[in-house]
């Protein structure tokens, strides 16, 4: 039997780590493997995804965009039920460059 929730882990007293969650207790959704960060004030499920390292971007002459598609490790209805029970949820997407403009913003 799993916890439902990274601060169910925490009042057990776990430290952060891999836990599995499982977001509707007994009910229909698998559980999910995810990253619990206890060490701060706030506890926070990670659900890792397939774009971790840096990518690298090169001019393609025409084209003014780039998509970066991102595989989780989790089924869609895991991370909807687990976005569900959530108080505060984000993603981050990190941008450097190096003399380029950003956001076609005048150079």
């Amino acid at each position: 039997v799993y916890e439902q929730s990274c601060e169910a882990y925490k009042h057990n007293g776990n430290s952060s780590g891999h836990f599995y969650i499982d977001v509707d207790g007994s009910g229909p959704i698998k559980p999910q493997l995810v990253y619990c960060n206890m060490t701060e004030e706030n506890t926070w499920m990670v659900i890792q995804h397939n774009n971790t390292e840096l990518t690298r971007l090169r001019p393609s002459p025409g084209l003014n965009q780039h998509l970066v598609h991102f595989d989780y490790s989790s089924e869609e209805e895991q991370l909807l039920a687990a976005i569900g029970q959530s108080e505060h949820c984000e993603q981050e997407l990190s941008y450097q460059c190096r003399k380029s403009r950003l956001l076609n913003t005048p150079g």
